[in-house]
């Protein structure tokens, strides 16, 4: 098989080939194209072993378009099963493989294609943006270009060309005229890298007036090539994805009003949740003041036991002191006059 490369001479080209490594094919060609229009530098050295010996540099005498450049690599391939690869881009190992075993699997395929990741390099590390992995639909593809070029290898077919009228969707328009011949295998599997800004100079992500007017030709072009059954297959296709999207925005409508109850209710409920919380603080700080009135009382009851032990402390000593008072009495009481007489005097004299 061959892999055609349009270089633009960009400092990325030996990643895109290095990449062409490990691809799990036996027999590979790749051919890489000036289309720059100026002197291309030397194609690199130190390339893996595998590539020695079968990659060319192909010299035309004057800058090409993207289209024509496709073109002229197309002449020059000698395989029969070919794909495409900017110059900025790169394949992940196996995918050839992979394709070329999806392909020889199929016998009446056009093409296999595998999955395509969309990002960048930043700080040498890769971060993906967007996935390329959609099933083959023919309809869709008449409505938007989902195969990135270098997903797809395709057979060689009689009077296959791309349509040099297209300075950008020339791969669109390419895709559409295999898509006439027979279906696409897709292989599911990230088999390659579509680097940010690896376009530049097609306009395919651009927002640009041109990009809308060659939008109308391939369209117009397309349209006008359906038979009538095909036009009729369209239509089908275009009222099912009507009859589709009206059920699911019925859909939608049913959820975004269950939604919308569900929110209100969510919304009683945390009102709620807000009544029970404040309800919660309130008896809180209740239980902290009769908490607080407890510890006073406590306190005071400790006090008054203290009291109540003081005065039960003097009952006593009064106790015992009326009991000495009422033996002294009792003595006296026993006592002659005389006797009492002196013991009284004995008590009122100075010591």
């Amino acid at each position: 098989m061959s892999v055609l490369i349009r270089s633009m001479d960009r400092d990325s080209l030996p990643q895109a080939l290095c990449s062409l490594a490990d691809q799990g094919v036996d027999e590979l060609e790749v051919l890489v194209l000036n289309a720059s229009g100026r002197p291309h530098r030397p194609l690199p050295a130190g390339l893996p072993a595998g590539l020695s010996g079968r990659v060319r540099l192909i010299e035309p005498s004057a800058a090409l378009d993207r289209a024509a450049a496709a073109n002229r690599l197309l002449e020059e391939a000698r395989s029969d099963a070919l794909l495409f690869l900017d110059d900025d881009d790169e394949l992940l190992p196996g995918h050839l493989g992979r394709l070329a075993a999806a392909l020889r699997a199929a016998p009446a395929a056009a093409a296999a294609y595998g999955d395509v990741e969309y990002g960048r390099w930043q700080a040498l590390e890769w971060q993906p943006e967007h996935r390329f992995a959609a099933p083959f639909d023919r309809w869709r593809l008449l409505f938007e270009n989902y195969l990135p070029i270098h997903a797809v290898l395709f057979r060689r077919l009689p009077g296959l060309r791309f349509d040099e009228g297209f300075p950008v969707f020339e791969d669109w328009d390419f895709w559409l005229q295999l898509a006439e011949r027979g279906p696409f295998e897709h292989v599911p599997g990230i088999g390659a890298r579509y680097v940010a800004g690896a376009t530049q100079g097609s306009g395919v992500f651009e927002a640009h007036s041109r990009n809308e007017a060659q939008r109308q030709a391939l369209y117009a072009k397309w349209l006008a090539r359906l038979s009538a059954a095909e036009a009729g297959a369209l239509l089908a296709y275009v009222r099912e994805l009507y009859q589709a999207h009206g059920q699911l925005q019925g859909e939608l409508a049913t959820a975004t009003a269950g939604h919308a109850a569900t929110r209100r209710v969510l919304q009683a409920r945390e009102a709620e949740l807000a009544d029970l919380q404040q309800a919660r603080t309130d008896l809180q700080a209740v239980l902290t003041a009769r908490e607080q009135e407890i510890r006073n009382a406590l306190a005071e009851q400790d006090s008054q036991r203290a009291v109540r032990a003081a005065r039960e402390t003097e009952i006593a000593a009064l106790h015992s002191h009326a009991q000495a008072l009422q033996a002294e009495l009792n003595q006296l009481k026993a006592l002659t006059p005389w006797q009492s007489f002196q013991a009284a005097r004995r008590r009122a004299k100075p010591s």
